[in-house]
C-alpha cells in the first residue's frame, strides 16, 4: 500500500498555515496508482479538498483535520444528480463526487470548525450556504469509520446516491442547533450504518429520499 503523508507534500499541519493545497496535493498524487493519504501529528488547517476514486484518506489519531472559517475556501459544488435534496448541499470540507473505491478512516478527528462562526450555528443563514463536513455523491464502494467528526456548520456527514455505503464505528458531535444533522443518507443503494454514536442539533440518522432512484436496501444498528 502507498502512503502520501500530507507533510511530505508542504503541510505544516500547525492549525495556522492553511494546508489545503498540500493536503489536495498528495490526493492527487496518490490518486495515480491508488493509496493512504495519511494525516498525523497535527492541526491540519484546510479548505475543502476533494477525494479521487481508490485512495483512503487517514486521519490518525494524533491528527485533526480543521476546517477554514473563511466561506470563500468552500466553493459551491454542483454534483450531475437530479435531486431536490441538492439545493441544501453545495459547500463540504471533504466532498467526493463520481469517484469508487473512497475511503475515510482513522481514529483522528475531522472539525468543521463552526462552533466561532456565529452565522454556521442553528438556522439564521440557509443550510447550502454552510458547508458540510463530509459529503459525497454519485459514488461506490465508500467507507466512513473509526473517525470522529464535529462541529459542521450544517448535516456533518452526507452521502448522496451513493451505492454500497458502510459507515462504522465513527462518533458524530454535531449539537449545534436546528439544521445540525449527524448522519444523512439520500437516495442510494446497500448502505450498512453501525456501532455509531451521534450528539445532533436536529436528526440524528436520517435517510431521506430527493430522486425518483430512492433509497434501497439500508441497514442500520447499534448506534447510539
Amino acid at each position: 500500500l502507498r502512503v502520501c503523508d500530507v507533510k511530505q507534500y508542504g503541510a505544516k499541519g500547525d492549525g495556522v498555515t492553511k494546508d489545503t493545497a498540500a493536503i489536495q496535493a498528495a490526493i492527487d498524487d496518490c490518486a495515480t496508482t491508488g493509496g493512504e493519504v495519511l494525516l498525523e501529528h497535527g492541526v491540519f488547517l484546510s479548505g475543502m479538498i476533494v477525494l479521487r476514486s481508490h485512495v483512503t484518506l487517514d486521519v490518525d489519531t494524533s491528527a485533526t483535520l480543521l476546517g477554514s472559517q473563511d466561506i470563500a475556501d468552500y466553493p459551491d459544488r454542483n454534483p450531475p444528480v437530479t435531486n431536490t435534496q441538492l439545493a441544501n448541499c453545495r459547500k463540504a470540507l471533504v466532498y467526493a463526487e463520481s469517484a469508487d473505491d473512497v475511503h475515510i478512516q482513522g481514529h483522528g478527528t475531522i472539525d468543521g470548525n463552526a462552533t466561532g462562526v456565529a452565522a454556521w450555528n442553528g438556522d439564521t443563514i440557509k443550510e447550502a450556504m454552510r458547508p458540510m463536513v463530509v459529503f459525497t455523491v454519485l459514488s461506490s464502494h465508500v467507507t466512513i469509520q473509526d473517525v470522529t467528526v464535529k462541529n459542521g456548520a450544517v448535516w456533518a456527514v452526507v452521502n448522496m446516491q451513493v451505492q454500497h455505503l458502510t459507515i462504522s464505528g465513527i462518533t458524530v458531535d454535531n449539537n449545534l442547533g436546528a439544521t445540525h444533522d449527524g448522519i444523512d443518507v439520500v437516495d442510494g443503494n446497500d448502505v450498512l450504518i453501525e456501532n455509531c454514536t451521534v450528539a445532533s442539533g436536529d436528526d440524528s440518522i436520517c435517510l431521506k429520499s430527493g430522486s425518483s432512484g430512492g433509497l434501497q436496501n439500508v441497514t442500520v444498528q447499534n448506534c447510539n
